[in-house]
């Protein structure tokens, strides 16, 4: 972050090393949130695929996890 203002400060509002920053981590949480879901479909397999759509959904929108959090879990299915 720190890096980000001074860059910001160099070269103006509009440099691309920070814009090219920024895009990526969207791009990198987008897919973090994309496997999560799909770990979570496939831990439940008793259910239906809908239900493991809703059940999925209601548990996204219940758990906020941090960085640390998501990591031990994506850890923890991948194993």
């Amino acid at each position: 972050m720190g890096m980000c203002i001074v860059m910001v400060v160099l070269h103006g509002a509009n440099c691309d090393f920070c814009s090219l920053r920024h895009a990526k981590r969207e791009e990198l949480e987008s897919k973090r949130d994309s496997v999560v879901t799909d770990l979570n479909l496939i831990r439940d397999e008793q259910h239906t695929l809908k239900e493991r759509v809703k059940l999925t959904e209601r548990m996204l929108d219940d758990f906020q996890p941090t960085k640390e959090e998501l990591k031990g879990q994506i850890k923890k299915f991948s194993e």
